[in-house]
């Protein structure tokens, strides 16, 4: 049996639309009398959705059956990110159901072989990412730049910081401007641009 799931997010396809795909598709989606389930946007909400919002979803694959298919307008509007498409699908495949994509007219289950192959994949190409930004991150740590967060102001460093705010603050410019003009605590006048020195 098919059965119709949409969802409705802040930026992604209306609901009109969503129901217009399924229907050019050949999905039956009569509300109240075919299996459809529709997971709205509460109203004044405009933010991302959480997983845990989405009771039609819940619900339908409560009802799934094996050799239903789940029919959606877009692999993306069966979830709310990566992660929870994945488990969903792994949901639907485990109840003997799959999920169609309309638009791509493809089907798909849950792989295990498939998931692990993409996550090793990803890995890899983290790998090669910090293969090739090893050699900039040796010089940079060469010159004393040891890369990472920006340390947080405590003690003595704090103290300054907010004299540095409160003197840029007399003067009417911002802190940044003084950095520009005056260097590091003020020890790089020398290369600043004449048109930044004469804001002070």
């Amino acid at each position: 049996m098919q059965i119709a799931y949409m969802l409705e997010t802040a930026n992604g396809d209306s609901l009109a639309d969503q129901r217009t795909a399924l229907q050019s598709a050949g999905v039956p989606i009569i509300e109240g009398h075919d299996p459809v389930y529709v997971d709205r946007m509460p109203k004044g909400r405009r933010k991302r959705r959480l997983a845990e919002d989405l009771e039609a979803r819940l619900a339908m694959v409560k009802a799934v059956r094996s050799g239903d298919v789940i029919c959606v307008a877009g692999l993306e509007r069966l979830g709310v990110s990566e992660d929870d498409i994945t488990a969903a699908l792994k949901d639907i495949t485990s109840l003997g159901a799959s999920v169609l994509d309309v638009k791509t007219g493809k089907t798909y289950r849950f792989e295990p072989a498939l998931v692990e192959l993409y996550q090793a994949i990803r890995a890899a190409g983290v790998a090669l990412l910090s293969e090739r930004t090893r050699p900039g991150r040796t010089s940079a740590r060469a010159m004393g730049l040891m890369g990472g967060r920006t340390p947080r102001l405590v003690g003595q460093a704090k103290a300054a910081a907010k004299a540095d705010w409160e003197v840029a603050a007399r003067h009417g410019v911002s802190v940044k401007t003084m950095y520009n003009t005056f260097g590091p605590r003020g020890d790089a006048v020398q290369r600043a641009p004449a048109k930044r020195r004469s804001k002070l």
